[in-house]
């Protein structure tokens, strides 16, 4: 039992041997023409780089190739036809290990040869190919068509376009808005009273024309009522009592009617009496304006 297992190691190690020195002289066979090749190539601008490697990287190149390609044949000759045999078995996620492993080898690779270079350690041989890497955007491989970009830019004009008369529409809305605003607060001006002294002038008011008109004044009264959505304006609603003819009390609604005051008449009731005249009672509505320090 020992000694087979003996047997199928130095086997398994001459195989392995075998397998080094085939990688070794394959890769002598292939370096030439690699070497060869390199130097045609290094005739492109773009690969001028080449002409200065020397020959012993591409040799250390062509052993990898061989490394590789004779790599599956090493291993059907020792017994391992399958992954299952070396213990491993198919990733479900393999193409997102491969972009991941990929990615991570650029950007160590690239980080490495930055501080190389840096640090002094490895310089260029030669010029940069950046025509070629200019001429890979400018064939947009990375990105659309000419056409596909003109596309996009009449698409960002039109949404530009868009925007601007949104813009302008707002502008607009803005300047109605303020023109409104103004209007009201000229409006409330003309409209209503200061609350601190509106129901004394309209007592006076009232007290006038009543003379003027025939009317006897009697006992009034007012009511506050806020404004449902604002906060500095109120109702004020009086309640004014008066005697006097039919003749007066037409006189007087109509000096009321044409009264510069925003005066409402809500309503008015009258009683003759023995004597032959009239009680009235006359229910105004007007609004009121607080201060700007508040009520009064």
């Amino acid at each position: 039992m020992q000694s087979t297992l003996i047997r199928r190691f130095l086997t398994a190690a001459g195989k392995i041997i075998v397998y080094l020195l085939a990688v070794v002289l394959l890769g002598a066979l292939l370096a030439p023409p690699i070497y060869w090749l390199g130097q045609v190539c290094s005739q492109i601008s773009a690969l001028h780089f080449l002409k200065g490697t020397d020959f012993q990287r591409y040799f250390a190149r062509s052993i990898l190739i061989s490394a590789f390609l004779l790599l599956p044949l090493v291993i059907r000759s020792i017994g391992l036809e399958r992954f299952r045999d070396m213990g491993l078995r198919r990733n479900p996620l393999w193409w997102r290990d491969i972009i991941a492993g990929f990615l991570l080898s650029v950007a160590v690779t690239a980080v490495l040869g930055f501080v190389a270079i840096h640090l002094g350690i490895y310089t260029w041989k030669g010029h940069l190919p950046w025509n070629l890497v200019a001429a890979v955007f400018a064939f947009h491989v990375f990105g659309g068509s000419p056409e596909d970009l003109a596309e996009q830019m009449r698409s960002k004009q039109r949404d530009l376009a868009w925007q601007l008369q949104q813009t302008e529409r707002m502008r607009t809305l803005v300047a109605k808005v303020q023109q409104a605003k103004v209007e009201g607060d000229k409006f409330l001006e003309d409209c209503t009273m200061e609350r601190a002294s509106a129901y004394s002038t309209l007592i006076e008011d009232l007290n006038r024309m009543a003379a003027e008109s025939g009317m006897q004044t009697k006992e009034s009264s007012y009511v506050l009522d806020p404004v449902e959505g604002s906060d500095r304006i109120e109702q004020l609603t009086i309640s004014a009592n008066f005697e006097g003819s039919y003749g007066s009390l037409t006189k007087l609604v109509n000096m009321l009617d044409k009264s510069q005051r925003f005066l409402i008449i809500d309503s008015m009731t009258a009683s003759p009496q023995s004597s032959g005249a009239l009680n009235v009672n006359i229910r105004l509505d007007t609004f009121v304006r607080q201060t700007a320090g508040g009520k009064s």
